[in-house]
């Protein structure tokens, strides 16, 4: 039997962490959508411990997905505080891949790993180089209602499922690495939807690696950018920016918001980054597709933005207008082709 125990150290050469994380009294949080831990181990079974926040709470409690082999993927309800849970068992004694994954995502519930253990060993973790993506998202990067049947149904996260969303996808698609920093109802610069929250945007995000409604920029835990240094950024935002109207919106600001993040990748992450900005699956409002195209242009910038056409193919829009299955399908085409066709990042 082997153990590796995150409360000792977060970092460990036969794991990979997918997405942000961050360590606190000894534990690891990885709280994004799409964020997850990933190794390999040579054995017949595996477990993982965890402690999670929301738990007793059935509209808001966290969700996880393990990935084991070729296996179809599993979800999991975390319905307790503390939970062992076996992973994998009576397997054949052989090489066995897992990933397990947060798909609901981190504005009500945080999930922190306590350690993971196999009957047999964990192997170093190789994997090739891959392209790395990182997103700026709100509702629909994180899947929101995507199993709900009906568009009056109230959201609840055992609805919503990042592996069903175009983000996670498109990724699988291209076999690319991301990183997803989402919040549902969460603006470029502004949105009504998230009046109560202490951070109002989603470029405050930018270098932190958790978030939730009642925690200030300065009391929440912080990111160091450079673990993950992106080829191409999109930004899928705007959607919420026009939620108070044409009347109420703030272009001067949007636009001054937009171009102060722009800048702060670029400095970041190099000036050869490629950013696209993504209009995904629900159109923009006009008002805030013009905005961004005259921030665009005024300065310059090097920056597409692509526009989805997913909502063409139909269907039950679920939890109030959200984009179903089938659209979230179609959305990560687009995105995959527009990557391999228009910036030539992936070789044939």
């Amino acid at each position: 039997m082997e153990i590796i125990d995150f409360t000792r150290s977060a970092i460990n050469s036969s794991l990979k962490l997918n997405g942000r994380y961050y360590r606190q009294n000894g534990i690891l949080w990885m709280n994004f959508s799409g964020s997850g831990i990933e190794y390999f181990f040579y054995g017949t079974s595996s477990s993982i411990k965890i402690v999670s926040t929301a738990s007793e709470d059935e509209i808001h409690r966290p969700y996880l997905m393990f990935f084991v082999d070729e296996s179809s993927p599993k979800k999991c309800e975390i319905n307790q505080s503390e939970m062992e849970i076996l992973l994998v068992e009576n397997l054949s004694f052989r090489l066995h891949h897992v990933r397990v994954m947060k798909i609901s995502e981190c504005s009500f519930s945080h999930v922190g790993y306590l350690h993971i253990k196999t009957d047999g060993v964990f192997l170093a973790f190789e994997e090739k180089e891959k392209i790395k993506v990182e997103i700026y998202g709100d509702s629909i990067t994180n899947g929101y209602g995507v199993e709900a049947t009906s568009s009056d149904s109230p959201f609840k996260t055992s609805e919503e499922n990042f592996a069903l969303s175009f983000a996670y996808l498109f990724k699988e698609n291209l076999d690319f690495d991301i990183q997803v920093v989402s919040a549902s109802g969460f603006p470029l610069y502004r949105s009504i939807y998230n009046e109560n929250s202490m951070i109002k945007s989603i470029p405050e995000m930018f270098s932190l690696a958790s978030f939730d409604f009642q925690t200030s920029f300065g009391e929440s835990p912080k990111w160091d950018n450079h673990l993950f240094i992106p080829t191409l950024v999109v930004v899928a935002l705007g959607t919420n920016d026009g939620s108070g109207g044409e009347r109420n919106f703030d272009q001067t600001g949007f636009k001054k918001q937009f171009l102060s993040f722009v800048k702060t990748l670029y400095k970041t992450y190099g000036s050869k980054l490629h950013i696209l900005v993504f209009a995904a699956i629900l159109p923009l409002p006009p008002f805030i597709k013009q905005a961004y195209l005259e921030a665009i242009k005024d300065d310059n910038l090097n920056i597409d933005l692509l526009e989805s056409k997913a909502t063409s193919i139909g269907g039950v829009m679920p939890v109030g207008g959200h984009p179903n299955k089938q659209m979230h399908r179609y959305a990560a085409k687009e995105l995959a082709d527009y990557i391999k066709n228009k910036l030539l990042l992936v070789k044939e």
